[in-house]
């Protein structure tokens, strides 16, 4: 039991970089209380935050793109976003989506090109699970699929009855 007590020092020696390694896992505690990963274990949640980037973005970035292939899954951890549809008519709000909130998930499922554009409406920060990443994740943990499938599922149906109510 000594043993480790004694390397602790050396593995984080004082001067700050204890700090660093929790700056490292920045973010790690946000993904734990998402609805799509908040049933996953501390590993699979480990997993998930070391597969996905972060990124920022800036009001009037476009995340993703309408009609052309998605490049995976975002959630929003800061700031907000609008998913919009362009159509013959203009282009017309679909939904204003913010911290917690995935968008992209369809992208996931298939590379069929996206039905709509994720355009940020204010300064903020993501984190990006690219598709074969997820895919990669998912296929190493049975378990964890189901967990993060049944979530997906949950999302897709509650967006799908949000605009059909609006139809």
């Amino acid at each position: 039991a000594a043993g480790p007590t004694a390397t602790a020092p050396t593995s984080a020696p004082a001067g700050g970089e204890g700090a660093g390694v929790v700056s490292l896992m920045d973010g790690f505690d946000f993904l734990r209380e998402t609805r799509l990963f908040g049933e996953l274990s501390l590993e699979e949640t480990k997993a998930v935050y070391h597969a996905a980037e972060r990124r920022s973005f800036a009001p009037g970035e476009v995340l993703i793109e309408q009609d052309q292939p998605g490049p995976g899954l975002w959630v929003i951890r800061r700031g907000t976003v609008a998913v919009r549809r362009r159509g013959a008519s203009g282009e017309s709000a679909l939904a204003e989506l913010g911290p917690g909130a995935p968008v992209g998930e369809m992208s996931l499922f298939d590379a069929a090109p996206t039905s709509a554009r994720v355009v940020a409406t204010s300064d903020g920060e993501a984190f990006a699970l690219p598709r074969e990443a997820f895919l990669h994740l998912l296929a190493a943990n049975d378990r964890m699929a189901l967990r993060v499938y049944r979530a997906l599922v949950q999302t897709l149906s509650e967006r799908l009855r949000a605009s059909s109510a609006k139809a």
